[in-house]
């Protein structure tokens, strides 16, 4: 769902939230990624047309799912603009920051065996992208196989 952000007040709740749960309630929609890419322009765009017509002072809430065998530590790599936070299950928010230009990012998570809930939270404003909403994930294994998200819905 697209969230208000005026003044970074979608992402400051991100960061305070207690335990697991969704910033938003109505509007999800269901998206494949491109390798782990996902621009909302292409999902989520103000009725207005045009190139340079996208949502500021709003964020959005994407979330999947990553399945693995057994406990472990998960390599996960986000490449993205403006301020993303990242929280696994019920674990604490992690703020990834804000940026100008797409940057990247490598962090460590804990993962249980079985479903593993992972929700990001972005940010859009014009920035020097000119608008562009988008940001690329992935996670790996300890031997460095890539774990395929997958949608389990809300």
């Amino acid at each position: 769902p697209v969230l208000d952000n005026e003044a970074g007040a979608a992402i400051r709740q991100a960061l305070a939230r207690a335990g697991g749960g969704t910033a938003g309630g109505e509007g999800w929609v269901k998206r494949a990624t491109y390798h782990g890419f996902l621009d909302l322009n292409h999902v989520r765009r103000p009725g207005t047309r045009g190139a340079g017509s996208h949502f500021r002072g709003k964020a959005v809430e994407a979330v999947t799912t990553l399945e693995v065998p057994s406990d472990l530590a998960a390599r996960v790599r986000v490449a993205w603009d403006d301020h993303l936070v990242m929280r696994v299950n019920d674990g604490e928010p992690i703020d990834f920051g804000a940026n100008q230009h797409f940057r990247q990012r490598t962090v460590d998570v804990p993962l249980k065996r079985g479903r593993n809930r992972v929700s990001v939270i972005l940010s859009n404003e014009a920035g020097t992208n000119h608008g562009g909403w988008a940001f690329a994930f992935r996670a790996t294994k300890p031997d460095g196989t890539i774990l395929v998200p997958r949608f389990e819905g809300r």
